[in-house]
């Protein structure tokens, strides 16, 4: 479980700082906050002057207690992206990144390589055509 948040232009940091207390009810384990600023993606709480910013909140399900935090940074040549997400990838394994190191790990190296190489629109699509998540059994 968690919650995750965004937003971005003037005083993005600070709108995001505000929002996660709204997201605790939904993850109280750790909190985590992606910011870019000149140009440069970062992990860590953001300043006033970021100008555009993510935060999630987490409550694990699984895995170890306090690890795995997201925002993800992830980088394929040129191209540098912060990913968040709600979910579980159950064959991330099979992405084809190396060294994942947990499903979050290997999905932002994974939309970060696609993206560079077919464009955001067609990446996405190409990763999440890929991807399996984890559903109910009576699905």
């Amino acid at each position: 479980m968690c919650g995750i948040g965004g937003a971005w232009g003037g005083r993005a940091g600070e709108r995001v700082r505000r929002m996660a207390p709204w997201l605790m009810h939904r993850g109280q384990e750790g909190v985590g906050y992606a910011y870019i600023r000149g140009g440069e993606i970062a992990l860590g709480e953001p300043g006033d002057d970021a100008e555009g910013a993510l935060v999630h909140t987490r409550y694990s399900t699984s895995g170890e207690y306090g690890v795995q935090l997201q925002p993800v940074l992830a980088k394929y040549r040129d191209l540098e992206i912060a990913v968040v997400f709600n979910g579980t990838v159950v064959n991330y394994r099979r992405l084809g990144v190396e060294n994942p190191g947990f499903d979050g790990d290997a999905l932002a190296k994974a939309l970060a390589r696609e993206i560079w190489e077919r464009g955001v629109e067609q990446g996405v699509i190409s990763v999440y055509s890929k991807i399996v998540g984890a559903a109910p059994s009576w699905l």
